[in-house]
């Protein structure tokens, strides 16, 4: 129902090219602070890319996803809630189908689409998580990639359950 609701709220926002572009904007980019300013100006230095460029792809690609059907959008919720064919729901893996899989949950601290409370509620259900905070909004992240990607690789010295299986049966 919840889904219904924002589809009816978010379609007509997705109509056009520069519908889509105002609202990524007013969601996303108006929202930031100074210091998430200076970030994602440093950002687009060391990527190249233009002013208004991010938020011209990011609301194309919003348009698009939702251009032939809002099935995938209004599905999520019984895909984030769905057991995955493991018989189990949302942190109920056992240890054997959790041990060397290693979880890294990443937030803004000023998110107000994916909350910290919601990183936190996420890193209490699944064994081996640990939360990583930024300061910022929803986009922030996308800022320390290069940070992300370095401490996700630095936490995975265990071998992965393929690795596991193939010394097994070797």
């Amino acid at each position: 129902m919840l889904q219904h609701l924002a589809k009816l709220v978010i379609q007509s926002k997705l109509t056009s090219k520069d519908k889509s572009e105002a609202f990524i904007r007013q969601f996303l980019f108006d929202k930031m602070g100074e210091e998430e300013k200076k970030m994602y100006q440093a950002w687009r230095n060391k990527t190249g890319y233009e002013e208004g460029q991010l938020a011209r792809e990011m609301a194309e690609s919003n348009r698009k996803s939702v251009e032939k059907t809002w099935e995938g959008f209004l599905s999520t919720p019984q895909v984030l809630n769905s057991d995955w064919g493991w018989g189990v729901k949302l942190g109920g893996l056992d240890e054997e189908h959790t041990v060397g899989r290693k979880v890294l949950i990443v937030v803004g601290t000023e998110d107000d689409a994916t909350t910290v409370e919601w990183g936190r509620y996420l890193a209490s259900k699944y064994l081996n998580s640990r939360l990583k905070t930024f300061s910022g909004g929803h986009i922030v992240t996308m800022f320390h990639m290069d940070e992300i990607w370095a401490d996700f690789f630095a936490d995975q010295t265990t071998p992965s359950f393929h690795s596991k299986r193939t010394l097994r049966h070797q």
